[in-house]
């Protein structure tokens, strides 16, 4: 009977691991060619360690190395399990989008949608993995026990990609090494500026140029919701309200998608990129990206907006409301925000979209009633996969039991309607724009291929603008296209623009959109060798696709916050080596850092140097040891008024650094000597041309170290100690 029941759990072993690993072989999901010779001899190499392992260890006298074993076993079953479930989930498996969404968060909504299968999963696994162990035969250590193990050690080592287990550790190394971006600058991608990336002005001189009258802006994020679900000939008047305010209106004709997830929607069409999360969690803590990148969010801070995001989901997932906030949202709704009872009957998420709608209308009553502009977002969550419908809402064709996400569809379009009714009744349209844009196209799981077929274009997405802003809606249009549209609608005009969003004054039939390459086709017919090294030409093939997105987001990963981390020793002012009568170099702890300056988000050339007169301000912070900022400012009146934004005198815990070349004439030096002086400063330009000071609050006071000098020849200023 033992013999029988070794065998049957041996089988078991390598039926669901051979099973699942040839699964996504015929998937042809993974990039990475691996065969079927892979998947047999992996696994089988897995078994066998399994096998030889459970025989040596003596489970009753050795606690430990049970324990061990078990989590080793535990591991591996639940890995290739957990491979076919996410897969079947999200249309994805061992891939940067899972690595990013890999959290408490995530594993918690898999629980609220299946809790029963995923308590069954786990304890099977559990219990198949004790069984395994105990009903091996006993081996006694041996010299062929050793051949055994490390025979099968090498066999999945060579042939691991065609394992569930080898798949995770060499995708996530992979994903890893993909995070560490060289940074670029805005010279570097100026060859690229036909295939859409263009540089751009950093946060510190965002301008913005007002209407004589300001209208408000009401965003509404559709979750994973595609262009074909509208009116589909498969479920006819499944969108009735969406229709309706199509013919009213007009739409995107000709509308893609630039993210593949939520958190990647919501950064390209409020920053106007394609973008890439570079952190786990999707957004680390300490390195929020884009936080120096111009977003419509700042430019409407900047225009004197109240903004505020409401969604249902909790707001920690993904980190988005440090996100929201970084880039000026005065408030971020979430689920925990709401106070619903404990009874409340939650979606998959959290709040419900007929609750969300209700609560977005009341805060937008209570914003219309403030003394300035607003713009509001909402993000619904009843098309989530694998639907998440309000049981509130009616159901498509009752009669007929249709699929809950087909429900979810029908349910979006019924509250979105209501909403916009609600806001016409109350007078609130008047003066808003209103944009609804699903937040990214649907995912391509087998679940959306059974309900639309298998050649469903899930990444058109569906955009509609309520507003008088007239332009060529067949135009190819992104999602990072949306802040530029955006700024058109409400007649606001500012001194920057977006990487790769463009008005569409600015477009053409034939424009390039970038996007990564799941979210688009190429033509078959280019099959030739990656370019990796030569000018980029059209048409583009997946290589050169994935060079563009490089360059995109090495240049986009220049406007980070800063994580360079150092503890200042010594702080050096010294004569530039090419220019010594003209130009002056600062080093912290022996590294220049002149050369890192930016001037209105650009890199400072020699000549502009020479030419004209520049104020260098870098700030670093004493808790975080991170250099915060390192800012150019040319003295003239133009910059006069930034100066403010790099000088708060009630900051503590920072040292600022302030030194100017002076090789021309300066517009208001009175005007720039009083800023200074306001700061704590007292001998800038005061009788001499040049100057280099130290600034730091402790708590007590303004703590200065002031330098001023004639001639920039011979400068050797070193500090030891910071005042």
């Amino acid at each position: 009977m033992r013999k029988i029941t070794t065998l049957l759990l041996i089988s078991t072993v390598a039926l669901v691991l051979i099973s699942i690993s040839n699964y996504f072989l015929n998937k042809q999901f993974y990039a990475q060619s691996y065969t079927i010779y892979d998947v047999v001899l992996g696994n089988l190499g897995l078994l066998i360690l399994c096998y030889w392992l459970a025989g040596l260890i003596n489970y009753k006298k050795n606690k430990l190395l049970f324990v061990l074993l078990f989590s080793f076993l535990y591991a591996l079953f639940f890995v290739a399990l957990s491979e076919f479930l996410i897969y079947k989930y999200s249309g994805v498996a061992f891939v940067e989008q899972s690595f990013l969404h890999f959290e408490l968060q995530a594993l918690i909504v898999g629980f609220t949608i299946n809790p029963f299968q995923y308590i069954v999963v786990v304890l099977a696994i559990a219990v198949f993995s004790v069984l395994f162990i105990k009903k091996i035969p006993p081996k006694q250590p041996s010299k062929t026990a050793a051949s055994f193990l490390l025979s099968a050690s090498l066999i999945v080592l060579f042939f691991a990609y065609g394992t569930s287990i080898g798949r995770l550790v060499i995708n996530y190394n992979e994903y890893l090494s993909s995070q560490n971006l060289i940074k670029l600058k805005s010279q570097d991608i100026l060859p690229y500026r036909s295939f859409g990336i263009q540089p751009v002005k950093s946060n510190d001189f965002l301008q913005v140029e007002n209407p004589a009258i300001k209208k408000n802006l009401i965003i509404i994020y559709l979750e994973s919701f595609s262009r074909f679900f509208v009116n589909n000939e498969k479920y006819p008047e499944i969108t009735p309200e969406i229709k309706k305010i199509i013919d009213e209106n007009g739409e995107f004709d000709n509308y893609h998608s630039t993210a593949k997830f939520t958190m990647q929607g919501l950064i390209s069409s409020l920053c106007g990129l394609a973008p890439k999360l570079t952190a786990g969690n999707n957004i680390g803590e300490d390195l929020l990206p884009y936080a120096n990148l111009p977003c419509l969010s700042d430019i409407l801070h900047e225009s004197g907006y109240h903004q505020e995001f409401i969604g249902g989901a909790r707001k920690n997932f993904s980190n988005k409301e440090a996100f929201l906030k970084a880039k000026q949202f005065d408030r971020v709704w979430g689920w925990t925000d709401y106070n619903k009872p404990s009874n409340y009957q939650t979606n998959d998420w959290g709040l419900q979209d007929s609750d969300l709608f209700d609560f977005a209308v009341e805060r937008i009553i209570h914003l219309s009633q403030l003394k300035k502009p607003f713009h509001v977002s909402v993000l619904t969550l009843a098309t989530h996969l694998d639907g998440n419908p309000d049981p509130n809402c009616p159901k498509y064709k009752p009669e007929q039991n249709h699929h809950k996400f087909i429900d979810g569809i029908h349910c979006t379009d019924y509250l979105l309607g209501r909403f916009l009714n609600q806001l016409k009744q109350n007078h609130l349209l008047e003066n808003t724009t209103v944009l609804i844009t699903s937040d990214h196209g649907v995912f391509p799981v087998d679940l959306i291929k059974n309900l639309f077929g298998k050649n469903f274009q899930r990444n058109r997405l569906l955009g509609v603008l309520l507003d008088n802003y007239q332009f060529n809606k067949s135009l190819p249009i992104a999602l990072y296209d949306i802040p530029s549209i955006l700024l058109d609608s409400l007649k606001i005009k500012t001194n920057t623009g977006f990487i790769n969003g463009r008005s569409p004054s600015a477009l053409s039939m034939d424009r390039f959109i970038l996007r990564e390459s799941v979210l688009t086709s190429f033509e078959p017919s280019i099959k030739r060798e990656c370019n990796l090294e030569e000018l980029i030409e059209r048409p583009i093939d997946p290589c050169e696709n994935q060079r563009l997105l490089q360059i995109n987001w090495g240049y986009a990963a220049s406007f980070n916050s800063n994580d360079e981390k150092m503890k200042i020793d010594e702080v050096r002012l010294t004569s530039h080596q090419d220019q010594p009568e003209k130009l002056l170099e600062i080093f912290i702890n022996g590294k220049a850092q002149t050369d890192k300056f930016l001037i209105e988000g650009y890199p400072l050339s020699i000549h502009e140097r020479l030419r004209n007169s520049h104020l260098y301000v870098l700030v670093y912070d004493l808790k975080t040891k991170k250099i915060l900022s390192r800012n150019t400012l040319r003295l003239n009146k133009t910059h006069l008024n930034n100066l403010g934004k790099y000088l708060n005198k009630d900051q503590k815990d920072v040292y600022t650094f302030i030194f100017v070349e002076n090789t021309g004439l300066i517009e208001e030096v009175d005007s720039w000597r009083q800023k200074i002086i306001a700061f704590g400063g007292n001998d800038f330009l005061k009788n001499h041309r040049f100057y280099f000071g130290v600034y730091h609050n402790n708590g007590v006071g303004m703590k200065v170290k002031e330098w001023s000098f004639d001639k920039v020849e011979n400068t050797d200023i070193t500090i030891f100690d910071m005042p």
